[in-house]
Formats: structure tokens, C-alpha cells, sequence
């Protein structure tokens, strides 16, 4: 995948964050310490909605571009419990 777009998220508290991509409801637990990349193919618009609240960051998406999740380069899939 070509990157047109990145948003990098630390977790610097201490305990983990539920990170959401919406409209998809992909959920990724990001441990303490942990840097992650969003990633998409599509140049993101003039605003980024995000919102945080009880320890959930959550990244409204974009167009229809592919938005892709990763850690240390390696691409995450969704968290299930």
C-alpha cells in the first residue's frame, strides 16, 4: 500500500488505550508504551475528528480509503475478546 496519510498515537500512561477506527468499529488495545501508525492511501481531509474519554481513543475515518493499524511496521488486526 502506497501511504499517503500517517497519524502516530503513544500510550504514554499506564494503563492500556482501546484505539477505534470509526465508521468500521475496528477496536486495538494499545499497550503502555506502545507507538502505533495510522496509516491510509487517501490524503486525509482539512480535520481529523478524534475523541478521547475512559482510556478509548477514537479516530472518526475518511472517504473511502484503506486505513491500516501498525506496530513497529507490521500491520494489526482488529482486538477480539
Amino acid at each position: 500500500m502506497k501511504v499517503a496519510s500517517k497519524i502516530e498515537f503513544v500510550n504514554r500512561g499506564s494503563t492500556p488505550v482501546m484505539l477505534v477506527i470509526e465508521p468500521w468499529a475496528h477496536e486495538y488495545k494499545i499497550r503502555p508504551g506502545v507507538k502505533v501508525q495510522i496509516v491510509s492511501d487517501e490524503i486525509f481531509s482539512d480535520l481529523i475528528e478524534m475523541d478521547f474519554w475512559d482510556n478509548s481513543l477514537i479516530i472518526h475515518g475518511w472517504g473511502e480509503g484503506i486505513v491500516v493499524v501498525m506496530i513497529d511496521g507490521i500491520e494489526q488486526e482488529p482486538f477480539q475478546e
